[in-house]
């Protein structure tokens, strides 16, 4: 419901916004970011984004459905660059990774792993994970860089300020980028109406 309430809320409400400040050349370019993880590098080589059946799989655990995820945000952002941002638009959009950040998250752990291995688990990666501050700079990067607008860099995977690229390969792949595209679309117009997706 969340995922169909924002593209729901992309579509009508954030782009046309968007597009209309891009055309005001006095200000920077407008950005889209999304918030991705390289963990996306872990995804399944099954996953093909082609079915409803494939997103209930309840055999995949919590590491995949997350790393799942943040594929698609990277897909997304493809997506958006090659089909929906009209040529010249001044719109630049992005991915990012914040890196392994210290949340608070990690209390979950012994949810999603079990006591003992989640209290391992916690124990060993805190320690070395980046603070919300650090985690935060790539994104704060992504969206306000001059970097981005002089370079025209467009559906970049920005990993560290100033650094980009590191894309898997189903990252970059065209034929899962569209197999996303179809289903959020087959899925939001069951679920929103035909005109929810636009």
């Amino acid at each position: 419901v969340r995922a169909q309430g924002f593209v729901v809320d992309f579509f009508y409400r954030l782009l046309p916004l968007v597009r209309r400040t891009s055309a005001i050349g006095e200000y920077p370019a407008p950005r889209i970011v999304q918030l991705s993880s390289s963990l996306h590098l872990t995804a399944l080589s099954s996953i093909a984004f082609q079915s409803i059946e494939e997103i209930n799989n309840e055999s995949l655990g919590p590491n995949q459905l997350y790393a799942r995820g943040k594929l698609a945000n990277i897909l997304f952002t493809r997506w958006l660059a090659a089909n929906v941002l009209e040529p010249g638009s001044r719109i630049y959009v992005s991915a990012t990774h914040p890196g392994a950040v210290h949340t608070g998250q990690q209390k979950q752990f012994k949810d999603a792993y079990g006591k003992v291995f989640g209290s391992i688990m916690k124990a060993v990666t805190v320690p070395f994970m980046r603070s919300p501050d650090q985690g935060r700079l790539s994104t704060l990067w992504a969206a306000t860089s001059p970097e981005i607008e002089e370079k025209d860099l467009q559906a970049i995977y920005v990993t560290d300020p100033g650094q980009w690229g590191g894309k898997s390969a189903k990252a970059k792949d065209e034929n899962l980028r569209e197999n996303l595209r179809n289903l959020a679309q087959r899925l939001i117009k069951e679920k929103a109406g035909q005109g929810a997706f636009l």
